[in-house]
């Protein structure tokens, strides 16, 4: 069984088997699609409208692109989105299992690798959010990219320098998160042998050139030429320095991440027992491939992960984000979480195979592909939930006006802490326009961000409306009312327990 269908059935059992087929979209999804959807029935007016609708996509500029040649494609039927996106992580495995080949590791020993780096359980909403497909989309145009540099490397082919710098270029302008990582290319298979080859200095210095143009572009060229404000608060902080690389060291090992890992496997050992099953049973196989070594394991690979850890998380350092271990904010640590696997493997391929350290990296991707289809159907569940709130809002539409704001009370934001139901009043919004095709309405979730003032309702930068200008809509209750002031302030207080 090849590196390639074993990847694939294992990301299958990551998506939780015939759970797949119960994801759907979720948060910002619903509001960069409702700009999509109504747009004129063409590619090109298609991402206009997305451009229009949302111009900090400009930032990414691929992403113009992409997502709506993939609702072209696909519509709004989120199990192909969920396909393809599958697609891409089990993409992310095999770069990462053939990366791990040119670093000397063994064929069974490398698999595990891109087992790992595709169940790892602290980026899950890498695996089940549909258009955030972009980040995993870009780490797998920078592996690509690393790929062919090191192809460079070896051979001296200009070809594959320039294959480097063009998926370089595609990973950046994808998400940006890889900005810093060119500089592992430093760290080559031969390093404490043979030293910085002349060659990876060079190709360092390509990538460093295309990371300036794409600095450029986005700097400075979007902001003064398109006139679009730069909305990402930018920190200098050796406070928030050192706490975002706390925060993602606890959100990658944390005893959070742990609990809710266990949790995620008993959910799916008692939900769908067979599919958990074959998940800690796909990891062995990997122990039947050859475990000689091919020459002696680059000791660069403990390094080259290091790095690849700290210069992930290094464009966080600067932003006003913070690593999250549960929710589908987590999907920053993807490629954090590549360094930690990479370094893993480098520490195991140091060993003597007749060890037990290649045991314990098959049981922990075992454990991380199981956890991974539980969560799933937390996943799953949220989706349910949103089609239950869209369904309940089309019940009461004779009694919401038009020039009034839906305020929706959930019972949960989040299922089990880590899937979102809706959170904001963008993804409740762009739902209830694209069932209704009513692009009129507007609507927004409770919150602890809102503040019920005596006689207003207020969220800083979002809302600031008085009562008679909102509808209350209780989904537990499944009843639509006026906005009341002691009502909502009750329920503000209770969102935020």
């Amino acid at each position: 069984m090849g590196a390639a269908a074993i990847l694939a059935f294992a990301g299958l059992l990551c998506y939780g088997g015939p759970a797949l087929l119960d994801l759907g979209f979720y948060h910002d999804d619903w509001y960069s699609l409702s700009f999509i959807h109504f747009a004129p029935d063409d590619l090109g007016l298609r991402m206009r409208a997305l451009a229009q609708g949302d111009p900090s996509q400009l930032f990414r500029p691929f992403d113009v692109v992409l997502w709506p040649a993939l609702y072209t494609l696909f519509g709004l039927d989120p199990v192909p989105w969920q396909i393809f996106l599958l697609c891409v992580n089990v993409g992310i495995g095999l770069a990462a299992t053939l990366l791990l080949r040119k670093f000397r590791v063994s064929p069974g020993l490398a698999l595990l690798g891109g087992l790992l780096i595709l169940a790892y359980p602290s980026k899950d909403a890498d695996l089940f959010w549909p258009l955030n497909v972009i980040n995993p989309l870009s780490l797998l145009f920078y592996l690509i990219s690393h790929l062919a540099f090191l192809g460079w490397v070896e051979s001296g082919s200009k070809r594959g320098l320039a294959t480097s710098a063009a998926f370089l270029l595609l990973s950046l302008t994808t998400y940006d998160q890889t900005v810093f990582l060119p500089l592992c290319w430093l760290v080559t298979p031969t390093l404490w042998e043979a030293g910085f080859s002349p060659r990876a200095k060079r190709g360092v210095l390509v990538g460093v050139a295309v990371v300036a143009v794409f600095l450029i572009y986005k700097l400075f060229f979007v902001p003064h030429f398109f006139d679009i404000p730069f909305r990402k608060a930018l920190v200098f902080s050796p406070w928030h320095f050192l706490k975002v690389y706390l925060a993602g060291i606890n959100a990658n090992f944390g005893p959070k991440l742990a609990v809710s890992t266990l949790g995620s496997v008993w959910s799916a050992l008692t939900a769908a027992p067979v599919v958990c099953i074959l998940g800690w049973a796909v990891p062995w196989v990997c122990l039947r491939k050859p475990w000689e070594r091919e020459g002696r394991p680059a000791d660069a690979l403990v390094f080259l992960g290091a790095a690849a850890f700290f210069l992930g998380y290094l464009p966080i350092a600067f932003s006003d984000y913070l690593p999250t271990p549960l929710n589908h904010q987590n999907r920053i640590n993807l490629a954090p979480a590549l360094g930690i696997v990479l370094a893993a493997v480098g520490c195991v391929a140091g060993k003597t195979p007749s060890g037990r350290a290649p045991w314990v990296l098959a049981a922990a991707a075992g454990l991380f592909i199981s956890a991974s289809a539980g969560s799933a159907l937390a996943w799953a569940e949220s989706y349910r939930r949103q089609c239950g709130v869209v369904e309940l809002v089309q019940k009461n539409l004779d009694r919401w006006p038009e020039d009034k704001l839906l305020l929706v009370r959930l019972p949960e934001r989040y299922v089990r802490g880590k899937a979102p139901v809706f959170d904001a009043t963008w993804d409740v919004t762009g739902a209830i326009r694209l069932a209704t095709g009513n692009t009129r309405l507007r609507a927004a979730v409770i919150s602890p961000r809102m503040r019920f003032e005596p006689s207003r309702i207020v969220e800083t930068g979002r809302l600031d409306l008085a009562y008679e200008e909102a509808l209350f809509l209780d989904v537990e209750r499944g009843t639509v009312e006026a906005a009341d002031h002691r009502r909502l302030a009750t329920c503000a207080s209770q969102a935020a327990r």
